[in-house]
């Protein structure tokens, strides 16, 4: 009886863990259809090799290569993606209701931005506030193959942000 009880309680214990996220854990290249990061190489091997001394470097340019093809699969899901948060307005990093979600640090600012399918547009409904855009965040939500044509980096995707936590490693 003690094996059933014990039983019984792990899966119970297991199914409440699995019920407990409904989000997908997701990488970055989770969004790149098959050989985008290919096409991306090619364009910029080809810019690079048209470039003079004269025209300065491709980071002087901070042209965004890449595509905005996506994953069709993942228009709707639920997901969890880590990354860092970029805000349109670092004024008002007190009450974010958008901002562009990048997968490494300093993503747009210093040099070209990410291929556009490396970058997702996050809103939210409810103003958010970050301490700090130094640490990386888990962001979750409905995530959506929408363009979002901006000054930063322009977005292939689009987050419909539930909820968010600073990122901890996890196995």
């Amino acid at each position: 009886m003690q094996y059933f009880v014990v039983l019984v309680f792990a899966l119970f214990f297991s199914a409440a863990q699995a019920e407990e996220s409904p989000y997908e854990t997701i990488k970055w290249d989770d969004l790149m259809p098959d050989g985008e990061w290919d096409r991306y190489d090619q364009q910029v091997m080809d810019f690079m090799s048209k470039m003079t001394v004269e025209e300065g470097s491709a980071q002087d340019q901070a042209r965004q290569f890449g595509t905005y093809n996506v994953v069709s699969s993942l228009d709707g899901e639920k997901i969890r993606l880590p990354g860092f948060v970029l805000p349109f307005d670092y004024e008002k990093m007190e009450t974010l209701t958008e901002f562009l979600l990048v997968p490494y640090f300093g993503a747009c600012l210093h040099t070209p931005p990410p291929p556009p399918n490396q970058i997702v547009y996050v809103k939210t409904d409810k103003p958010i506030k970050f301490s700090s855009i130094w640490e990386p965040i888990w962001a979750e939500g409905t995530i959506k193959t929408e363009k979002n044509l901006n000054g930063l980096g322009d977005a292939a995707y689009t987050l419909q942000l539930n909820g968010w936590e600073t990122y901890k490693y996890e196995d």
